[in-house]
């Protein structure tokens, strides 16, 4: 029986931290003035994003390779199961905590919240 491995690889959650550290941000967007916080910080989530996907297919689990067969099997649930797995990986690699609650997981709706966050504080 092969062997699998089911948790995120270490160097994809820390190439992402080290890359997105909220801790780095600061310095950045102090000389950045009020009306361009909107811009950097979508610039920001965008490339953590990027990364995110980039990486995440780079650094496959075993659960990532079975969410992708079940995808095909069945020809449904792209959504909201794709996301939701590259958003774990991002927060999950910048922010403190070790589990992002997700309030909804339909084909229609995919929510989540955040308890405690880095960026913000």
């Amino acid at each position: 029986m092969p062997e699998y491995k089911f948790d995120l690889d270490y160097n994809l959650v820390k190439t992402i931290e080290e890359e997105f550290n909220p801790e780095k941000l600061e310095d950045k967007f102090k000389s950045i003035d009020y009306d361009s916080l909107e811009s950097f910080f979508s610039k920001y989530g965008e490339s953590l994003m990027e990364r995110s996907l980039e990486l995440g297919e780079q650094y496959k689990d075993r659960r990532y390779d079975v969410l992708n067969e079940a995808i095909q099997k069945t020809g449904s649930m792209k959504f909201p199961l794709l996301p939701q797995r590259f958003i774990e990986i991002a927060y999950l690699a910048i922010q403190p905590f070790k589990r992002l609650w997700i309030s909804a997981n339909t084909p229609k709706i995919f929510s989540y919240k955040i308890k405690e966050c880095s960026v913000y504080e």
